[in-house]
């Protein structure tokens, strides 16, 4: 990201990422914050708790053994962990899209499990109290995959930091309530800092 950010000569800019796009922001806030005029944090955590680092764990064993889960049930599995009850429970044919587009985009492969490799992460709270860029973290209620207080730890971790819980949405707020997600991306990206 630095080094795309530098290449095009964007910096200071806005940035918005979602799960390991909002680890990498933080990070790039830390690290170079000459880059980044403000943050946007979504589904985002500072460590890894003990549930989410079993799972990590155990996706990558089965990553590594060589088994993968068949694409369809994979992808139910996919939908019962990111999406909220409200989602789940909504008509047939919405969850069925769903389901579709879970299964289509399974891809398993290095890419992944370098990802799961980055979900184990150490505790980088103590070093978030370092950052100075503005940043505003949002969570979603629901967010199995990672949990609201663990976004709430990062917005206690980092100076002047806002934090807005979205009702009913899962680890995929952004496509199950985009309305109430952009709403809260724009107005901390339009609105001065006090």
């Amino acid at each position: 990201m630095a080094g795309l950010i530098e290449r095009l000569n964007l910096a200071p800019c806005r940035l918005v990422g979602t799960s390991l796009g909002a680890f990498a922001a933080q990070e790039l806030a830390l690290a170079r914050p000459e880059f980044v005029s403000q943050a946007v944090l979504m589904a985002t955590r500072g460590r890894t708790d003990t549930l989410r680092a079993a799972l990590a764990r155990a996706e990558i064993d089965l990553l590594d053994v060589g088994i993968r889960l068949p694409d369809r049930y994979a992808a139910v599995l996919h939908a019962l962990i990111s999406l909220s009850p409200r989602t789940l429970n909504d008509d047939d044919a919405a969850m069925a899209d769903w389901i579709d587009v879970f299964e289509l985009t399974n891809a398993a492969g290095p890419g992944q499990r370098a990802q799961m490799e980055v979900s184990t992460l150490d505790d980088r709270l103590a070093a978030y109290r370092d950052i100075r860029v503005r940043c505003q973290v949002i969570a979603c209620a629901d967010d199995l995959v990672t949990p609201p207080h663990l976004g709430r730890e990062v917005a206690d971790a980092i100076p002047g930091v806002g934090y807005e819980l979205i009702a009913g949405c899962g680890h995929y707020g952004y496509l199950e309530d985009p309305a109430m997600v952009n709403k809260a991306i724009v107005e901390f990206l339009t609105t001065e800092a006090h």
